[in-house]
């Protein structure tokens, strides 16, 4: 026994770990109060060996200030700031056993959560290749700081093709916003998934925000499902969180076409049982909203809630559509009003209802 226990420790003596910070981060922020407490978890940690130093600070360009550690579990440690933080967007930073790491945009402080405010929600991007597609992602971010969004959700298929050049376009675009940036997979993520993962880890995760509860899951591994694993967690966090409303942002539309297949029917029940607000889609590269019965919801008023709301593409692709043919590229706008969700698009003559901002896509690439 003792010479196991020797030959563990000069294994893990030899082992050199690959420290990060895996959240917060772009694209998985945390929303948090001038004074309040939160979790970092970090990559790399062995669970007999722990380095002698850890230290984290928030930085901003107005602002710096170090980081209290309240209690540790394994790799997740609960911190507060040591001084009041200005509302604004801060760098985390770890020190780690003699060096620093850096996750930019990764936490946000307010001094207090507001009750009106404004969700972006976008899906589908068009192609990171140095030509138009380039120019529409920036277009994208631009329009989003002009309607003066507080946050922009990005609801999977955000890099076609993968490559390294198209995740650092993304990452760097992306990164130039002052808002929190939540963003899930799609299924062309799956086309560079080992790239994808390393700037953003956690594919499935929870951001609060105020009374809200913002959940992002990841429906495009295997066959368009919610494996069963991801639906348990799912049902976890509502109970966790039963105080808070609930978004949800999931690429697959949850009924309809293309939809979702395996679990649909257990996941409409949950979203039923805790009074989930809405879900928010892409893939379809249409506007549509579905009721839980899986019918399209055609009207000038809203229908019962969870709303199903599928969001248009950012892009030139108009293919043939589920919906009778209404195809534009666009954006989503959602509206609160004393904390509750009560814009979720426009109305327009040709019968159909709550539809993303149009854009003329031509006119962006002047």
């Amino acid at each position: 026994m003792a010479v196991f226990v020797a030959a563990l420790s000069v294994v893990i003596a030899s082992f050199e770990p690959q420290y990060g910070i895996r959240s917060p981060r772009l694209g998985n922020p945390h929303m948090v109060l001038s004074d309040g407490s939160f979790d970092v978890v970090l990559d790399g940690m062995l669970p007999f060996f722990q380095p002698d130093d850890i230290a984290f600070k928030l930085m901003s360009p107005q602002q710096e200030c170090a980081l209290e550690i309240d209690s540790v579990a394994d790799n997740v440690f609960r911190v507060h700031p040591l001084s009041n933080l200005a509302p604004g967007a801060y760098e985390l930073s770890a020190y780690i056993d003699g060096k620093w790491y850096k996750n930019p945009k990764a936490v946000f402080v307010y001094q207090k959560f507001p009750s009106d405010f404004t969700i972006a929600h976008a899906a589908d991007l068009p192609d990171l290749d140095n030509g138009d597609g380039e120019k529409l992602f920036i277009s994208l971010l631009n329009d989003v700081e002009r309607e003066r969004a507080d946050i922009l959700l990005l609801t999977g298929d955000v890099v076609y093709h993968g490559g390294a050049e198209r995740y650092q376009t993304f990452y760097q675009g992306i990164a130039q916003l002052d808002i929190p940036v939540i963003l899930c997979p799609g299924n062309h993520e799956r086309e560079d998934w080992a790239l994808f993962i390393k700037d953003y880890p956690d594919p499935v995760h929870v951001n609060l925000f105020g009374d809200w509860n913002i959940i992002s899951l990841d429906s495009a591994h295997g066959r368009d499902q919610l494996t069963s694993t991801q639906l348990a967690w799912f049902e976890k966090q509502l109970i966790k969180h039963k105080d808070k409303k609930t978004l949800v942002q999931i690429h697959h539309p949850v009924v309809g076409a293309r939809s979702i297949e395996r679990n649909q029917q257990r996941f409409l029940e949950l979203l039923s049982e805790h009074n989930v607000v809405a879900t928010l889609s892409g893939h379809t590269h249409v506007d549509a909203i579905h009721t839980s019965d899986g019918e399209e919801w055609l009207s000038n008023e809203l229908p019962e809630q969870p709303w199903l709301i599928t969001t248009t593409t950012y892009d030139f692709d108009v293919a043939a559509p589920p919906n009778g043919g209404l195809s534009f590229p666009g954006y989503r706008m959602l509206r609160f009003e004393n904390n509750e969700l009560n814009s979720i698009g426009k109305l327009y003559d040709n019968g159909r209802s709550f539809m993303s901002e149009r854009v003329d896509l031509k006119s962006k690439l002047k």
